[in-house]
């Protein structure tokens, strides 16, 4: 939902949200994972309790947030979201409307407390955040293949040691290699179990 307010009407906000560099960054990352799969866990939890105050997806991205910023406590996650309003907006936090604010929304009412944040990405469901975790890291092996250089390198460690510890194990990634051919297509040179690497490795020490 674009809110409105007396400073910004919502064809302008639209406007930032577009064009806003930090914004845009995140948008273009939270495209890598595939959020149906979280609209379907949400579908599959309505049936067993009330609608939760903000979206499932919105805690997700915020955890992501943190990880991809080095965060270590959510009250850094909570202070860098108040000082970056519009990101609040793109995260999908159901909004505490406000005109007389500057973005139309008030924003430290509208995020959950530092204790509530911190309690819900603790307990997120740890089977849903394995798969979009999983299918994130095949995204970014693709874009790391396009440009080395990407800054996603530096979050896909940080990236693979939190899924080592929600998971209690490695993932086995895929080695992609570009085929021949006009079109921009990969194929699986080879599958690297990064677990079993480790076990064989731990046999040496």
């Amino acid at each position: 939902m674009i809110p409105a307010s007396r400073v910004f009407d919502q064809t302008i906000l639209t406007t930032l949200l577009d064009h806003d560099p930090v914004l845009q960054d995140y948008r273009q990352f939270f495209a890598l994972l595939d959020w149906s799969l979280v609209h379907q866990w949400e579908g599959q939890q309505s049936l067993h309790r009330r609608p939760p105050l903000h979206p499932e997806a919105a805690y997700i991205k915020a955890f992501l947030l943190r990880i991809r910023e080095g965060f270590i406590s959510s009250t850094q996650l909570r202070r860098y979201l108040l000082k970056h309003p519009l990101l609040i907006i793109e995260l999908g936090f159901h909004l505490e409307l406000d005109p007389s604010a500057p973005y139309g929304f008030d924003a430290h009412k509208t995020l959950p407390s530092r204790y509530w944040l911190g309690e819900k990405l603790r307990t997120l469901d740890p089977v849903l955040l394995q798969d979009l975790l999983e299918a994130t890291v095949h995204s970014l092996q693709a874009e790391i293949l396009a440009d080395p250089l990407k800054r996603y390198v530096s979050f896909q460690f940080r990236l693979l040691a939190e899924l080592h510890g929600r998971m209690g194990r490695f993932p086995t990634l895929n080695h992609l290699r570009p085929m021949p051919g006009p079109l921009t297509e990969f194929e699986i040179a080879e599958l690297l179990n990064m677990q079993t690497l480790r076990e064989e490795a731990r046999k040496h020490r």
